[in-house]
């Protein structure tokens, strides 16, 4: 059986270079590939995993035109993980150092690992 939707979504947002490039995006409304290089010093490979991640996690649309990638955050996915957050329990984001948990908890912050 697959994870929970709500964890691959946790699991993307857990990432602050993910999380940040989805702030912009959001805050921009639509911006290309490049538009997002330009705000983030990294290779182009690894916006690139960035993108894939968020993508697959259905928190990011990207739009072909011609020879560019115009990208769009799926605000309805994140108000659906908001409402899935709050139904399941409480999720805690881990300091990025604890990667036998991925960075992320989800349950009673009592029980934290």
């Amino acid at each position: 059986m697959g994870e929970s939707w709500v964890v691959i979504v946790a699991r993307a947002l857990s990432d602050r270079t993910r999380y940040r490039m989805l702030q912009e995006i959001r805050a921009a409304g639509e911006m290309t590939c490049g538009e997002l290089h330009a705000r983030f010093p990294l290779s182009q490979a690894t916006i690139s995993h960035h993108i894939k991640t968020l993508q697959q996690a259905g928190l990011l649309r990207v739009r072909a035109e011609g020879l560019f990638r115009h990208l769009s955050a799926e605000s309805s996915r994140l108000s659906a993980f908001a409402a899935g957050v709050l139904v399941r329990g409480t999720i805690v984001v881990l300091p990025s150092s604890d990667h036998a948990t991925g960075g992320v908890w989800l349950g009673d912050p009592i029980g934290w690992p």
